[in-house]
């Protein structure tokens, strides 16, 4: 007989954060990873998906904001940044790069010690920093409203696709 494995005080601390998607906005919790170096939520509503990656290593907490395609989420960021496929899914941090660049989510380890990231509940701290910014920049999709989304996720493309050859191509 298996064992059920007890979540994590870290996973705990992350689903406790971002709850709000649940209690606020209708969001259903259609998926939960939790492993080692790697914490994975995925959040869905008629028509936006939310997926949240923790990860550990990285000390980053990574959130993409996805329409629906045809009710399901598709998650086809690698090969649509690559072809004249359409995003579906665009980070928090592009969200924030095209509107307030200033405001970026950094790795944990990025921010003084004064940010409490480092003492005691810090994790909570961090995850409730990037809640905060997902309901702030990205409020008109968690309500559904997606008509900046197409324009944001060509942006996104340009930007991409210009710094290809630059750096690594990682997504703004």
């Amino acid at each position: 007989m298996r064992k059920k494995i007890e979540e994590s005080y870290r996973m705990k601390t992350l689903s406790e954060e971002f709850k709000f998607l649940v209690d606020e906005y209708d969001f259903e919790l259609i998926e939960k990873k939790d492993e080692f170096w790697f914490l994975k939520l995925v959040f869905k509503n008629p028509t936006v998906g939310v997926i949240i990656s923790d990860e550990r290593r990285e000390q980053y907490v990574d959130v993409d904001i996805c329409r629906l395609v045809n009710g399901k989420l598709i998650d086809n960021t690698a090969q649509a940044l690559k072809t004249d496929k359409p995003l579906n899914c665009i980070s928090l941090n592009s969200i924030i790069k095209f509107t307030n660049p200033d405001d970026s989510i950094m790795p944990a380890h990025y921010y003084d010690e004064s940010s409490g990231f480092f003492a005691p509940g810090g994790d909570s701290r961090y995850y409730r920093l990037i809640a905060e910014k997902l309901g702030k920049y990205a409020l008109s999709f968690l309500l559904g409203d997606l008509s900046g989304f197409e324009e944001l996720a060509i942006k996104v493309k340009k930007f991409y696709q210009k710094n290809i050859d630059d750096h690594e191509g990682n997504q703004p």
